[in-house]
């Protein structure tokens, strides 16, 4: 979104200032350009990518070759030839020259096997599309003007590249969530409690002064901070218009604007806040225009007072597709969408209106008397955008916020919960985040004490963007989504795929959403063994050993549970049970509204589907040599990240526990791992009768299931406390383990697999890995 992320700042003190321009390289592994927005390139470490002919170049080079090994042989045939033929046809311009291979590179993402960075690699492209529309700048250094005088490219040059097939300009067709434009995304944005704004240039736009240019982080240019406040419906709409004139009170030209609208009560159709975007660009390309010009919001319609005489309108919804603009959202994150924080300073020389008299005088202000504008809304919030954009779905789970941060990030803070960061806000993970907390960059976190925190363990394990050998998984250089599993003798495999064995007897919190919309538990059953299994590869605790017996889920509103009836014997499947009402599903699809629902795939095997994307795989085995049944549980797509199969934080051994501890390093001992991971880390994603999601006959609780002394400190794996427990009496071999599990094939699960045959004396172990396996890689290519 062109117009608020250049001004507005993140964390707990002052607006971001400039952040350094170099020429930037077109061999980065997410693409030469990661992010577009306020007509500025930003590459994958958030610096402003100049647009120079080097860079442009060598950009469509690093597209074309990302593309071309994924066309089929016979297509690259016919694309190689009409190049080549193109090439030779005629003399071209340096910037003809490089549309045409600009087109080149799109016609190959058009034919190639897809890609998930292939919207936004062919995004790159249309923001090239737009600026070899001008001169391009000879050099890259701070102050190099973007855009040069405009360059006709000539009238017969369209006509030239369709006959060699390269004519159809890049464009990206919208999808849902929202496909309307014009009025129709108005009466969206409406349905939504969102206010629609007068038209730009109206005096109920109050201009609350220019923001020094010293204070921007893109380009040398003038912004004004346009506010709109609406009662009916209560919310508000900032706007920025940018000018490169260095004198904006005298007005000239606005080249750069756009509009963000919160409506503050949550949405009478979803229950949360929503927003919504526009831009100044009409069919794909930006227009400018003269500071005081009437423009439209959504459409032109000549039945309006002084419509445009141009046409021009402010895009909104489906139209958003010019090549700068970007995706507003990839910015616009977290429950703050105009990204402001309530102690930035502006100096008050920036300001003309009466009421910003003090030296201290900060933005926040807006917010409180005697302005009282709705900077935020009373619930996360929505935006309103095309389907590929981020949708700002998720927030950061509370036990991976840092301590720097709490302050004001938390829940009820005055700066806005952060979003759920991942790959797919390199915006802010790259732009906002990073150059907030950095050393030696303007930075404006924490408050108080900027740039202080930029060494500090927790805030790297966020807001890091390349991984590291100390720092292997940050949140920022990982994607949205994650698939945990837990196999076997519980073989947990983290969201971030730390692979870890937990033996714990009870009942425990495998899985939770920060929303609290979807949990995941684990029933976990002591084996009896006259040995001692050997040590897990991870920890290199050698334990007594457990298996999983029963899952429960809260999918919405909804309590889901699959585990024993507490009759033993093959005949006696393990049975589904929704609100504790059994349940019979052997084929098909169980809906249960509000996108959550339960299908089955054979043999006893269920998909648990939740709202927010997250499957959960649950496929029962019968071991036949002990009568007994157990589960394993694979999980796909999902967001969340706390509960034994949490997120591994740089640093530390384990996932963080359910009160947010960190428990560390992993203990040089083998006697101090024991008491960590069975003692503090069992006890804090424990399950209690309160915060039980399963099923429970008549006299038991919780604790029925709890052994709080397995795995036993001394290794007696012959006795538990709990009663009805299998006695594997001689493991199995190496070798027959080996051999049976050699058909398994991902390495991580085969030796999960040689782990389990060994152990349970059972070479059918076997059969239940490639049971898990199969399934999760059938629900894996359901989901995009």
């Amino acid at each position: 979104m062109r117009g608020l992320s250049v001004w507005l700042g993140l964390l707990c003190s002052a607006l971001l200032a400039l952040a350094p321009i170099r020429p930037a390289t077109a061999q980065e592994a997410t693409g030469p350009i990661a992010v577009m927005g306020h007509g500025a390139f930003l590459d994958k470490a958030g610096n402003q990518i100049i647009p120079t002919a080097s860079f442009v170049t060598s950009a469509i080079a690093w597209y074309i070759n990302d593309a071309y090994g994924r066309v089929p042989l016979e297509k690259r045939t016919v694309f190689d030839r009409q190049l080549a033929a193109a090439r030779r046809d005629r003399a071209l311009s340096a910037n003809q020259r490089l549309m045409l291979d600009l087109r080149a590179a799109d016609w190959l993402y058009a034919n190639a096997k897809p890609a998930p960075s292939d919207e936004r690699n062919r995004r790159g492209l249309n923001g090239l599309a737009y600026v070899l529309r001008f001169d391009l700048p000879k050099t890259a250094t701070p102050g190099t003007p973007v855009y040069g005088r405009p360059i006709d490219l000539g009238a017969d040059f369209e006509t030239y590249l369709q006959r060699y097939g390269f004519g159809t300009a890049v464009t990206l067709a919208p999808r849902s969530p929202t496909t309307n434009s014009g009025l129709a995304y108005i009466n969206e944005c409406r349905s939504h409690g969102v206010p629609i704004p007068p038209p730009i240039g109206d005096p109920r736009w109050v201009s609350q002064g220019f923001i020094p240019t010293d204070q921007l982080f893109l380009f040398n240019s003038s912004v004004e901070v346009m506010t709109y406040v609406s009662t009916s419906p209560e919310g508000m709409c900032i706007a920025l218009p940018r000018s490169d004139d260095t004198n904006p009170a005298d007005g000239v030209t606005v080249g750069l604007d756009g509009v963000i609208c919160l409506g503050k009560r949550a949405s009478p159709i979803t229950g949360k806040s929503t927003t919504c975007f526009w831009d100044n660009q009409m069919g794909g390309r930006s227009f400018p225009f003269q500071k005081g010009t009437r423009i439209p919001i959504g459409f032109n319609d000549p039945a309006q007072v002084s419509p445009n005489p141009s046409g021009n309108f402010m895009s909104g919804g489906a139209q958003l597709t010019s090549p700068l603009a970007g995706m507003c959202t990839d910015c616009h994150a977290g429950q703050n969408p105009f990204i402001v924080h309530p102690r930035n300073p502006v100096p008050p020389r920036a300001f003309g209106q009466p009421q910003f008299p003090s030296a201290e005088t900060v933005l926040g202000k807006l917010g409180k008397p005697p302005f009282n504008m709705p900077m935020f809304g009373d619930t996360w919030y929505d935006p309103i955008v095309l389907a590929s954009w981020p949708q700002n779905t998720k927030r950061l789970n509370d036990a991976y916020l840092p301590n720097a941060c709490a302050g004001c990030h938390a829940a009820g803070g005055t700066g806005g919960q952060l979003p759920h960061l991942s790959t797919e806000l390199p915006g802010y993970c790259n732009r906002v985040l990073r150059q907030a907390i950095q050393v030696g960059v303007p930075h404006s976190m924490p408050q108080g004490t900027p740039g202080s925190a930029a060494g500090d363990a927790d805030v790297k394990a966020i807001a890091d963007i390349t991984p590291t050998t100390a720092n292997p998984t940050p949140f920022c250089g990982i994607g949205p989504t994650a698939g945990p599993s837990d196999r076997g003798d519980p073989h947990i495999v983290t969201t971030n795929g730390i692979a870890y064995d937990f033996q714990a007897a009870g009942e425990f919190v495998a899985l939770r959403d920060q929303d609290g919309s979807f949990e995941l538990q684990t029933r976990q059953s002591p084996v009896l063994t006259n040995f001692i299994p050997g040590p897990d590869r991870y920890h290199g605790i050698a334990s007594c050993v457990s298996l999983n017996t029963a899952v429960a889920l809260k999918l919405g509103r909804q309590r889901v549970t699959y585990q024993q009836t507490g009759v033993a014997g093959k005949e006696q499947r393990v049975q589904l049970r929704i609100d504790g009402r059994a349940t019979t599903l052997e084929s098909g699809r169980l809906d249960l509204g509000n996108g959550n629902a339960i299908t089955a795939n054979g043999g006893g095997s269920l998909t648990f589907a939740a709202a927010d994307g997250t499957r959960v795989i649950a496929t029962p085995r019968y071991w036949d040599s002990q009568g007994y049944w157990y589960i394993d549980v694979e999980v796909l797509g999902t967001s969340a990240r706390a509960g034994i199969m949490g997120h591994v934080a740089g640093g530390e051994w384990l996932p963080r526990g359910g009160g947010r501890e960190n428990f560390g390093a992993m203990p040089a001992t083998l006697a101090d791992r024991f008491a960590v991971l069975y003692g503090k880390f069992a006890r804090t994603w424990r399950v209690t009768d309160k915060t039980s999601l399963f099923d429970y006959a008549a006299g038991q609780t919780a604790k029925s299931f709890v052994d709080p002394d397995w795995p036993a400190t001394n290794n007696r794996c012959q006795v538990s406390a709990l009663g009805g427990a299998p006695l594997v009496k001689e493991p199995a071999s190496l070798e027959i383990a080996k051999q049976a599990c050699a058909g398994v094939p991902d390495k991580q699960a085969r030796e999960q697999c040689i782990f389990d045959v060994q152990v349970l004396g059972d070479v059918g172990a076997v059969k239940a890995y490639l049971r898990t396996l199969e399934l999760r890689a059938a629900v894996q290519a359901t989901i995009r």
